[in-house]
C-alpha cells in the first residue's frame, strides 16, 4: 500500500511501500535496497546450513570408522583369547589324562606284583582275596570313567572362558570321601557322577611330609566352662564336677599355609567331645559349637564329623575309631581350605572341606571337652 509520508531510511521519497516482514515504510528505491539486504542474509543462512550439513556428514563417517575400528579390535582380541583358552584347555587335558594313566598303570603293576608274590609263596588267606577283589573293582571303576576331570566356565565382563579343573579341586561345598588305610583306596565323591572318583594318597602324604608341627598352645583367656589350662598352655582339662560343655581355643591364628597340630588324648571318655577348628570371628561362648564356623570330629561310636556346626554320621568314611592315649594330627590347610585328621595308631586320614563364607579366616584350633576328667595335650 502506498503512503505520502517520508521514507524511514532516506527521509526523502514520498511514494512509500510498507515491508510485509518488518512493517517499516520505505521509498521505492530504498525498498529495493532492503530486499537486496534480505537476500544477502538469506544466502548467508543457506551457506551456514550447507556448511553444517557437510560437517555432519564428515563427522558421521569419522564416528562410524572410529567405533567400528574399536569393535573390530575387540572382536579380534576376543577370538584370540578364546583360541588361547581352548589351546591351554587341550594341553591341560592331555597332561591330566596322561598323569591319570601313569598312576593307574603304577597301581595296577603294584597289585599284580603283590598277587604274583602271594601266589608263588602260597601265603594268603580269604581276607587277602577280599582285599584284592576290592582293589581290582575300584581300579575297574576308575578305568571305566571318562576321566576325573571336569570343564567349567569362568564368567568375565565379555565372554565365558573355559577352564580345565581336576575334580579334586572342586568347590568347598563338594562332599569328599578321603578315608585312608593301608589297604583302602582314597576316593572323593563328585557332584557330577554317582561313581566315586579316585583321589591319590600321595597328595595327603605330601601335605603331611612338607608341613612342620605347629607349636600352638591353649589360650587360657579363650575358654568357656569348667576348664583348666596347665603346663604352660599345653594341657586342657575338664575340671567340672558334672559333665558339661566347654570350649578351648588355640592361641595362634591361621590364614595362609599349612599347619599341623598334634594332640594326645590323655583322658577321653568318648562322649561328646570335639576337636577341630573355628573362625576367630566367633566369640567364645556356650553355643559356638553349633556355629556354622565350627568344623571337626567327635570321637567314639557316634562316628560324627562336624560340618558347619552340626554332626554328619560317617562323613568321609569317618568311623570314630579314636581312643584314649591316641595321638591325633590336625592339618589346617588354609591354601586348600581343608582340615585333615590323622591318627598314628590306625594310620587313617580324613578330610573336611571348609566353606570360608561361613568360616572366614583367620582360623583357630578348637576343642570342646564334655565329660569330667577329659584331658588333651598338645605334643
Amino acid at each position: 500500500m502506498a503512503y505520502k509520508s517520508p521514507c524511514i531510511k532516506c527521509q526523502k521519497g514520498n511514494s512509500i511501500l510498507t515491508c510485509s516482514g518488518c512493517q517499516k515504510m520505505f521509498c521505492r528505491k530504498c525498498t529495493n535496497e532492503h530486499r537486496l539486504e534480505l537476500n544477502t542474509q538469506l544466502d548467508r543462512v543457506v551457506y551456514e546450513h550447507d556448511l553444517i550439513q557437510q560437517q555432519l556428514q564428515v563427522k558421521d563417517h569419522s564416528s562410524y570408522n572410529f567405533l567400528f575400528n574399536q569393535i573390530n579390535k575387540w572382536q579380534t582380541e576376543s577370538i584370540n583369547k578364546v583360541k588361547q583358552a581352548g589351546d591351554e584347555a587341550r594341553q591341560n587335558i592331555r597332561r591330566l589324562l596322561d598323569q591319570n594313566k601313569d598312576q593307574l598303570t603304577k597301581d595296577l603293576r603294584k597289585l599284580i606284583d603283590e598277587l604274583r608274590k602271594s601266589k608263588k609263596s602260597e601265603n594268603y588267606v580269604e581276607t587277602d582275596l577280599d582285599k584284592w577283589k576290592l582293589e581290582l573293582q575300584k581300579l575297574k571303576e576308575e578305568l571305566q570313567m571318562a576321566s576325573n576331570i571336569r570343564l567349567e566356565t569362568q564368567n568375565s565382563s565379555w565372554i565365558d572362558v573355559i577352564k580345565v579343573v581336576p575334580r579334586s579341586t572342586t568347590d568347598d561345598q563338594e562332599l569328599q570321601l578321603l578315608h585312608h588305610s593301608p589297604h583302602t583306596a582314597t576316593l572323593t565323591h563328585s557332584p557330577t557322577f554317582d561313581k566315586p572318583t579316585p583321589r591319590r594318597e600321595n597328595e595327603f602324604a605330601t601335605d603331611l611330609s612338607t608341613t612342620l608341627i605347629e607349636r600352638d598352645t591353649f589360650d587360657a583367656a579363650k575358654t568357656y566352662g569348667p576348664v583348666k589350662i596347665q603346663d604352660n598352655g599345653k594341657v586342657a582339662v575338664h575340671a567340672g564336677s558334672t559333665d558339661s560343655a566347654t570350649e578351648i581355643r588355640g592361641a595362634h591364628l591361621y590364614s595362609t599355609g599349612k599347619h599341623f597340630i598334634q594332640l594326645k588324648l590323655e583322658k577321653m571318655h568318648h562322649g561328646y567331645s570335639l576337636f577341630g577348628l573355628i573362625s576367630s570371628s566367633i566369640p567364645v561362648q556356650e553355643t559356638s559349637i553349633s556355629s556354622k564356623a565350627t568344623y571337626g570330629w567327635v570321637p567314639g561310636k557316634s562316628k560324627q564329623a562336624w560340618l558347619k556346626g552340626s554332626g554328619s554320621s560317617e562323613y568321609g568314611g569317618y568311623d570314630g575309631d579314636v581312643v584314649e592315649n591316641d595321638v591325633i594330627g590336625l592339618l589346617l590347610n588354609c591354601d586348600k581350605k581343608t582340615i585333615q585328621l590323622s591318627t598314628k595308631r590306625t594310620n587313617k586320614l580324613y578330610q573336611i572341606p571348609i566353606d570360608v563364607h561361613s568360616c572366614p579366616f583367620p582360623w583357630q584350633l578348637y576343642l570342646s571337652l564334655y565329660e569330667v576328667g577329659d584331658i588333651v595335650r598338645i605334643v
